[in-house]
This record gives structure tokens, C-alpha cells and sequence, in this order.
């Protein structure tokens, strides 16, 4: 029981978002109308985002895909966790659980970049065996 993954509805019910995701969504919002991303002065100092997600399963299945802005990253983050597109479960079944522990991963980068104006450039990877946070 404990790896079904949730109706959509019960996703949305039960889904709680980490207030600095929530909040970088304004920041990112507003930084659309200056230009990419979180750059705010736009010169030299841009910033890059490229994230690399891999969804990774205890039977040794796995999907990868690469995005390249925020925007990307949070559509991901729903599709992943709805299991729609390219991250539908296919050949191989991937458990909420481990869902939902990739979709934490790319809101940490998220936050970092967004938030904490940092370059991001690496592989996100959910960790199928607990919750703690994975980043290479």
C-alpha cells in the first residue's frame, strides 16, 4: 500500500509545498519581466541553470531527461509526480515514494538557484531507499 502512487487528486490533497519553492515561483515570476531567470542585472554576472533528473526505481529501471531553466524544472516536478509524459511508469513502475523524493530534489536546486542566486549545473537523483536529500 505504502508504494501506490495517488490519484491526482489525492496528490493535490495532500501535497505540501516547502514555503522557499513557493516563494522563489514570485521571484522567478518577476524576473521574467527583466529577463531570464533570477538575473536582475543581466551582464556578466548571469546565472546558468542545468539540471540533469534521474528517476530511479529498486529494480534497477530508470528515466533521465535534462531541463535547462526553472520553468523546465517545475513543469518536471508535476509531470514526475502525476507520472504523465515522458515520466509515465512504461516498462518500469516507479513508486510515489520515489517520486516524490526526485520532485524535493529539483525544488532544493530550485531554491538554491533561485533563492540563493547560485549557478546550478548537476545531476538531481531521488534516493529510492529514504528521504534524505541526493545531489551530485
Amino acid at each position: 500500500m505504502g508504494n501506490e502512487t495517488p490519484t491526482y487528486e489525492e496528490f493535490l490533497r495532500n501535497y505540501k509545498m516547502d514555503e522557499r519553492v513557493k516563494d522563489s515561483y514570485w521571484v522567478e515570476k518577476e524576473a521574467q519581466v527583466r529577463g531570464y531567470g533570477p538575473c536582475y542585472s543581466c551582464g556578466d554576472d548571469d546565472l546558468t541553470f542545468e539540471l540533469e533528473i534521474v528517476l530511479k526505481n529498486s529494480r534497477g529501471g530508470w528515466k533521465k531527461t535534462t531541463v535547462y531553466s526553472v520553468v523546465s524544472a517545475r513543469e518536471a516536478t508535476f509531470k514526475i509526480a502525476r507520472g504523465e509524459g515522458f515520466w509515465s511508469n512504461g516498462d518500469s513502475s516507479f513508486s510515489s515514494r520515489e517520486r516524490r523524493s526526485l520532485v524535493n530534489r529539483i525544488n532544493n536546486a530550485v531554491v538554491e538557484h533561485v533563492v540563493n542566486d547560485r549557478n546550478i549545473n548537476r545531476t538531481v537523483v531521488n534516493d529510492i531507499d529514504d528521504d534524505d536529500c541526493t545531489i551530485l
